[in-house]
């Protein structure tokens, strides 16, 4: 392709790429070059010694010949070889910089390329081309590249241009890699930052270190260059909790008090994500130096629905972060919540243990000054030891030596027996914490004994069995000169009860904290369930839980999600509200029928649950608690969860599930309710049917639809007469009554393909599936009226007759937008009430083809009645004798008023209106007459086509009809053929396949009209059980003509004697169609050359006559 600048240098491109090669040609013309361009290697090649170019510009990756052939191609050639080449490719390993150098191009640019750097190059090559030209000396290189030595021999200054290029080409990847490399470590600084903020919270245990920790690491971070830590204190009050690396205006006296804008925000419950503050007020209104930090980005600390402070990041630019940093922030800030939470918790942990400690110290303290008072009074010894309110023991050479009465309570032994044994003997084989109890007791006995005191928890194993938790102070002491360890044992199992209770309580407090934040982020109903579930068991630590919704009127619960570890439990059970239902779960009926919780906390001895019993043990169930779900004082369903320990739903942990039951509960009513409110922003809450709003909606996209495939409707607007007097008269309630009756009808009568809606009080809008003549409109509005006003309705006990009117507008004749249509469909409707007309089309000459439409349906519905349909025939000719070897036969209409009427006008009409049915058995009954007649009379009636319209083919009974047709009129063999059109037989292949197989049965013959303007598959065309295939006539007209439909026929014709059928050819109008034809082997031709459609008089004739093609 060739530009159209003249005068100009010419540059030659080769891209195989369109886009690309336009993108630089507009490039090059609009710096004054005229360019050429080619579409690949071979054919640039040809362009150049052709037009010999100033420059060529070439991409490398090309089909026929790349651009390394192309080059070498053209400085191989003497004619040529001084034209300068540009390789320009997405191509960068050294390789490719190495073949650039071999075939000889001068330069070589990377895509993409910036516009100016190609041109300056350009510019270069072309400016230098003279001195290149008396500089041709060929000098020799060797290069290493790749690990690799080339020898390169090319002119000094082509070397020398390809390698600037390369150059240029590396020191800009270069820039690109720093610009990746500055970016890279941005991105790694922030996600270190957070990560250390992450790694910081985890090792914190106070808040303060809290607050500290994050600040510390968020200065990590990317511009943050300062920053505090405000925590909420009261209802209504902020203090700063810890600030780092503050400005010296912010650190004087009182100001980071008061309130700020961030802080405002927090308090007013505004801030339910990340702010990147664009002026910092307090920053502004501070006195002194504030560093140039201007701005800061507050990040709210939050755990749950609760808000507990603010972090404020400080830097010099404006938008600290980007959008998806603040995101990530929002989750730095729920996590420093949980750690200020977290270490609270610990705080409080850790103040009980201080106290604590501090007891047992004093009371270790105690002790000892109690042995001392025992080494200088025995007897004083003797009484504490046997009256201490722990166990005590003496322990020396691995042998217990002695024992108070409280060590016998605690072991359940007597002093005798304990004293016989090894310490060891009384310790389970392993401790809690995993340890080997003997391995951890020698640990502990070493350390005691070099004189390190050793406080420690221990679980020991009484003399019957029970394992008891136990705090041990191991103390080493000398009575007499002789080393031995006292051991004083607290029996601290109820504590260990209370913290297993406090983690228990913990979880449930995370399992309402989950399902809390659940029920404000989802809005469907069974993501709530699923959610729900898996919280449970995955926050609560329970094994399994499910939930089930009621069928009020089945009473049948049904399992709509689960989590946790079920293996077909379930579904072995009769889930009922029913009591006494056989195979069902007591507990759950009684849940849902006394709306309240139901406690199974022993699976194995409850026998409420027996006959489930082993199947819950076997999974590993050992308690569980039933929930009722309760939506306005009815039970909806029931929320169940299964512990894997006994004795679990104490009445502390029961008030918490119950306000966890109860809040999803909650949820549930406001679903339905959110649901409601979405169910009346698109549906009339009287009728059931679309409002306003949702029909302007789906009439919008059936706009679009029609448009599309350029395909007509039309919008309709019903008013019910009269319908003021009715509220007034029977009262509203009667009228909404009426409304929802009139509704019913119109869905009865009307299918799902239209769109039907209440637009106000007592009008109705429906826009039909299309149909661009009107009269298909006129019958449905019949149908419609007379339904609504042909039957009363029944009105409480009541009989109440109604009417209505109607106004209609046709899409795109009266308007290609909803609002214009409904315009004038409710214009049409004021002139129907005005002139009294049951209906009216807002186009006057719709109104009038209608009618005119309608007449004519009368009229051929009285034609059909009183036999005004004749039949003309037109003949068949074979070619090869000229002879009449068949007819069509063809539908005319007589009316006695206008004479015969044309086809066009009355056969679509009678597809339409289904009467086709009656005529097309009418026309094979008739055709079947003349032919008996014809043979009464002595004469051999050809073979009749008749045609078959789609709707008769589509009834169930075509094939009976058939048979009786040709089964009552006489003994006589009558030769029949059906023609039936090629697009009509694929609509549905294989049922129409098995139709035609049984014609075919009947002896009838069938012709696949029109062939070659539809859609069939050859592959079909091979199955189809027929006989003829006849050739459109749009191919025979222009055939002469027309090399195209000559093509067309011939093909036809080879693929008809192929498949062993005949052939016919249609609209046959001159002696040169029918000679082609027939040097086509064409069997059979139809047209005016020998005949238009005629009665069965002038057929008669012509048999008679024995008339000829060739007379």
């Amino acid at each position: 392709m060739k530009s159209k600048k003249k005068n100009a240098i010419e540059i030659l491109i080769a891209e195989d790429s369109p886009t690309q090669a336009e993108k630089l040609q507009h490039l090059l013309e609009e710096c004054g070059y005229m360019v050429t361009t080619a579409s690949d290697g071979k054919q640039a090649l040809i362009l150049a010694q052709q037009r010999k170019p100033a420059l060529v510009i070439s991409d490398i990756v090309m089909p026929e010949m790349n651009g390394y052939e192309l080059c070498k191609a053209i400085k191989s050639d003497e004619a040529l070889k001084d034209i300068p080449v540009i390789l320009v490719t997405t191509l960068s390993d050294v390789m490719d910089i190495m073949r650039g150098l071999e075939c000889g191009a001068d330069n070589f640019i990377r895509k993409p390329y910036e516009e100016k750097y190609l041109l300056a190059r350009v510019n270069y090559l072309l400016m230098n081309q003279e001195m290149r030209k008396s500089q041709k000396m060929q000098i020799g290189m060797e290069i290493h590249l790749g690990g690799q030595r080339h020898f390169i021999t090319a002119e000094r200054q082509q070397i020398v241009d390809l390698l600037i290029s390369v150059y240029e080409e590396a020191v800009h990847i270069s820039e690109e890699l720093k610009l990746r490399q500055r970016e890279l470590a941005d991105s790694n600084r922030s996600l270190t930052g957070l990560y250390h903020i992450a790694e910081g919270l985890n090792r914190a245990v106070s808040e303060r270190e809290v607050c500290e920790k994050a600040l510390e690491h968020a200065l990590e971070l990317p511009g943050v260059q300062a920053g505090w830590i405000s925590l909420k204190e009261g209802e209504s009050g902020l203090r700063l909790a810890a600030a780092l690396n503050l400005p010296p205006a912010l650190l004087t006296a009182g100001a980071m008090d008061g309130l700020c804008e961030c802080r405002r925000r927090f308090l007013a419950g505004n801030m339910d994500h990340v702010t990147n503050i664009l002026e910092c007020e307090r920053l502004q209104s501070a006195v002194g130096d504030t560093n140039g930090l201007r701005y800061h980005a507050s990040v709210p600390l939050w755990i749950g629905e609760r808000m507990l402070g603010i972090l404020n990041m400080v830097g010099a630019d404006q938008g600290l972060f980007k959008d998806e940093e603040l995101e990530m922030l929002y989750g730095v800030g729920h996590q420093i919540g949980i750690a200020l939470e977290r270490a609270r918790l610990h705080e409080g942990l850790e103040q009980l243990v201080e106290e604590r400690t501090a007891a047992l110290t004093a009371e270790i303290a105690e002790r000892k000054r109690a042995e001392l008072a025992v080494q200088q009074s025995e007897v004083k010894f003797r009484a504490l030891f046997e009256n201490a309110n722990d166990a005590i023991f003496l322990m020396m050479e691995g042998a217990m030596i002695d024992c108070n009465p409280k060590t016998e309570q605690m072991f359940r032994c007597r002093r005798e027996e304990i004293l016989s044994l090894k310490p060891h003997e009384f310790s389970p084989p392993f401790q809690p914490d995993g340890r080997d109890s003997l391995e951890k007791a020698r640990e502990k006995i070493v350390a005691a004994l070099s004189g390190v005191p050793q406080v420690f928890e221990w679980q020991y194993k009484t003399f019957d069995g029970i394992l008891v938790d136990t705090e041990v102070s191991l103390n080493h002491i000398e009575v007499e000169g002789k080393k031995m360890l006292q051991a004083i044992v607290r029996d601290i199992s109820v504590r260990k009860v209370q913290e297993a209770r406090i983690a228990r309580l913990n979880r449930i407090y995370a399992v309402l904290s989950g399902i809390n934040t659940t029920i404000v982020r989802v809005h469907d109903r069974q993501q709530l369930f699923e959610e729900a579930c898996r919280i449970v068991v995955e926050h609560g630590k329970f094994l399994f839980a499910w939930i089930g919704t009621l069928d009020p009127d089945t009473q049948q619960v049904t399992p709509v999600a689960r989590a946790g570890h079920d293996d077909g439990y379930l579904d072995q059970i009769n889930l009922t509200a029913v009591a006494d239902a056989p195979g069902n779960c007591h507990l759950t009926a009684e849940a849902i029928t006394q709306m309240k919780p139901v406690i199974c906390n022993d699976v194995a001895t409850d026998n409420r649950i027996r006959n489930w019993c082993n199947e819950a043990l076997k999974r590993g169930y050992r308690s569980l608690v039933v929930f009722p779900l309760i939506v306005k004082n009815r039970p909806v369903g029931v929320f169940v969860l299964y512990a894997p320990e006994t004795g679990v739903f104490d009445d502390e942990e029961m008030r918490l599930l119950i306000e966890m039951a109860g809040d999803i509960s909650f949820a549930l009513d406001h679903l339905e309710k959110e649901q409601r409110l979405n169910y009346l922003a698109y549906f009339d809450a009287n009728t059931g049917l679309s409002n306003r709003a949702l029909f302007l909606d789906r009439v919008t996209q059936h706009i679009g639809g029609a448009h599309d495939e350029q395909k007509a409707f039309s919008v309709i607007m019903l008013d019910i007469e009269r319908f003021s007097s009715i509220n007034e008269t029977f009262g509203r309630q009667a009228g909404d009554n009426l409304l929802r009756q009139i509704a019913t009808r119109l869905k009865e009568m009307l299918d799902e393909t239209y769109i039907l809606a209440r637009f106000s009080a007592d009008n109705f809008s429906i826009a039909t599936r299309g149909d661009g003549e009107g009269t298909g409109i006129a019958h449905v509005l019949e149908k419609i009226l007379s339904g609504i006003q042909n039957q009363p309705f029944l009105i409480g006990e009541q009989e109440l007759r109604a009417s209505a009117r109607a106004g209609i507008s046709s899409y795109p004749a009266d308007g290609e937008d909803v609002e214009t249509l409904l315009h004038n469909a409710e214009a049409a409707l004021k002139k129907a009430k005005l002139s009294g007309d049951k209906y009216l089309f807002y186009a006057p000459e719709f109104n009038a083809r209608v009618a005119e439409k309608l007449s004519l349906e009368n009229k051929l519905r009285r034609a059909l009645e009183q036999n005004q349909l004749v039949l003309h025939y037109q003949p068949k000719v074979d070619l090869k004798s000229g002879q009449i070897c068949g007819l069509e036969a063809l539908l005319r209409w007589n009316d006695p008023e206008t004479g015969l009427v044309p086809p066009m006008k009355f056969i679509p009409l009678l597809e339409e209106t289904g009467m086709i049915l009656e005529a097309g058995r009418w026309a094979l009954t008739q055709a079947v007459s003349d032919a008996r007649t014809w043979q009464a009379k002595g004469l051999r009636a050809p073979r009749i086509a008749v045609n078959v319209s789609p709707i008769q083919l589509q009834q169930k009974d075509f094939v009976s009809m058939v048979a009786s047709v040709i089964g009552g009129t006489g003994n006589e063999t009558v030769e029949l053929e059906l023609e039936i059109t090629e697009s009509l037989i694929m609509q549905d292949i294989r049922t129409n396949i098995q139709k035609l197989k049984a014609i075919r049965e009947m002896g009838i013959e069938v012709a696949i009209d029109d062939f070659g303007t539809g859609y069939s598959s050859l592959s079909y065309i091979a199955k189809l059980p027929v006989n003829t295939l006849k050739i459109d006539r749009a191919f025979i007209i222009n055939m002469t003509s027309n090399s195209d439909d000559l093509s067309i026929v011939s093909t036809i014709i080879s693929l008809a004697h192929s498949l062993n059928l005949r052939v016919v050819a249609e609209g046959v109008e001159t002696k040169e169609q029918a000679n082609l034809l027939r040097l086509l082997k064409c069997n059979e031709i139809q047209g005016f050359l020998f005949s238009l459609g005629v009665p069965a008089e002038q057929i008669e004739t012509f048999l008679h006559e024995k008339k000829s093609l060739l007379d």
